[in-house]
């Protein structure tokens, strides 16, 4: 089987080696009853035989084509000696992403559980995102609870010999010339439409020195039929009220140009069933008018519509531009970032949908609470606020309630918990739709 990375899962290793971090997928599993460890064991041994179990390994060339190899268990099930309290989950979810990941080194995943002292506990499963988005964590993890394996078929590692390697790589960008030439009359076309564009004043950068810190971070739980039921009234959908309420709270935050209006960014997965690619996603954005969002969203609903079927066309020039992303070097890799970017705050609004049942149960039995959210490891305070200004909600469905999570960061702002605890509380509000916080 083809081990070579697409071109999407080279780029972004790429990014993260010129940043040096990258976005990690946390997800969360919050248990009332205790949880089944060996149950836990076997789903964690599974993962191993799935999307997961790979690692990255790099081309000898400067701009060769990079591969996967087998590597199928990279780190132990981590147990918490100890139990802990409840109100330390935030603290705990913390410190398990600042235990290295790394999809070439290893490990690229890794699984850890805590139990509290009022009884049940946390699982978290922390993914480097240069090995599976979203769409492969929901399909590694439904693989797992049935015990299906995947066959990869990749090679172990340090496979090649040098010599082999060389000459192999040597071959693949040979047979990648012609999509190359296509490639730079694309990127050409597509240089020229981003040079138009605003630029952010801020300009992303490998940042070196500083205090590592984590975005802050909060979850909460809306009652499904409250939240379907205002949507109704506000005359969109339940995405399109998402969408509006990521609005808001941009809004809230000052982050609306002078016509009140936010453009909220959102990822689309193109994953099919034999998808072995770590990111088979791309993405739409919307215009909304964050102060007409409390008494109608129909408009958002529309736009998310056009947005959709318009995706085809401005998909295929950035798959076009793709072949050229072997020789990219790190510099440009952060350029380019800040251009993608655009002008703004950047927000982003996700979400998962109705999540299958088995994805709720790593231990055979329903968690309470499930959600995940994005996280930027290792990176310091100067360089979150070299980034500037972001905000991002993620959300789906479990057993009638609908979770979402909220990830922010200021620019010189108070960036705590409670602060954000505060925003979220009052763009539910101002829908007109109140929470609990997990």
């Amino acid at each position: 089987m083809d081990n070579l990375l697409a071109y999407i899962d080279q780029g972004s290793f790429l990014a993260l080696r010129a940043f040096g971090h990258e976005p990690l997928g946390q997800y969360v599993w919050v248990y009332e009853h205790d949880i089944d460890i060996d149950r836990l064991r076997q789903l964690h041994r599974n993962l191993g035989d799935g999307l997961l179990g790979r690692r990255i390994e790099r081309s000898p060339l400067p701009f060769g084509r990079h591969r996967w190899v087998a590597a199928p268990h990279q780190a132990a099930l981590d147990i918490a000696p100890v139990p802990r309290p409840a109100g330390d989950l935030s603290a705990w979810m913390d410190e398990q992403v600042r235990i290295p990941i790394d999809p070439e080194r290893g490990p690229a995943w890794r699984m850890a559980v805590v139990p509290f002292n009022e009884g049940g506990g946390a699982v978290t499963l922390i993914v480097s995102h240069s090995v599976g988005d979203a769409g492969a964590i929901i399909v590694s993890l439904l693989e797992a609870a049935h015990g299906i394996k995947r066959d990869l078929g990749y090679p172990p590692p340090n496979s090649r010999g040098y010599r082999e390697a060389v000459r192999e790589d040597l071959a693949v960008t040979r047979r990648s010339l012609p999509e190359m030439a296509k490639a730079l009359k694309v990127g050409a076309q597509l240089a020229r439409e981003n040079s138009a564009a605003p630029k952010r004043a801020v300009r992303p950068g490998k940042h070196r020195g500083g205090t590592l810190t984590i975005r802050p971070s909060v979850a909460v739980v809306v009652d499904a039929g409250a939240w379907d039921e205002r949507a109704a009234a506000l005359g969109g959908s339940s995405n399109a009220l998402m969408t509006a309420f990521a609005a808001r709270i941009a809004f809230i935050r000052g982050y609306a140009d002078g016509a009140g209006r936010v453009t909220v960014q959102l990822p689309v997965s193109q994953r099919t069933q034999a998808d072995n690619r770590a990111n088979a996603l791309t993405g739409i954005s919307v215009e909304a008018d964050a102060r007409e969002v409390n008494t109608s969203i129909a408009a958002i609903r529309a736009d998310l519509k056009e947005a959709l079927s318009g995706l085809a066309a401005e998909e295929h020039k950035l798959i076009a531009s793709l072949p050229l992303t072997p020789f990219t070097p790190k510099w440009l890799v952060r350029r380019l970032a800040s251009a993608a970017l655009g002008d703004g705050t950047p927000v982003g609004s996700s979400s998962m949908g109705e999540v299958f049942p088995d994805v709720i149960r790593p231990d055979g039995t329903d968690a309470e609470f499930f959600w995940a959210r994005g996280v930027e490891w290792p990176i310091t305070k100067e360089g979150l606020d070299q980034r500037g200004d972001s905000l991002f909600v993620g959300s789906g469905r479990i057993n009638g309630k609908v979770v979402i999570c909220v990830v922010s960061w200021q620019v010189d702002g108070a960036n705590t918990r409670e602060e954000l605890i505060e925003l979220v509380s009052q763009g539910l509000a101002d829908l007109g739709l109140s929470a609990t916080f997990v």
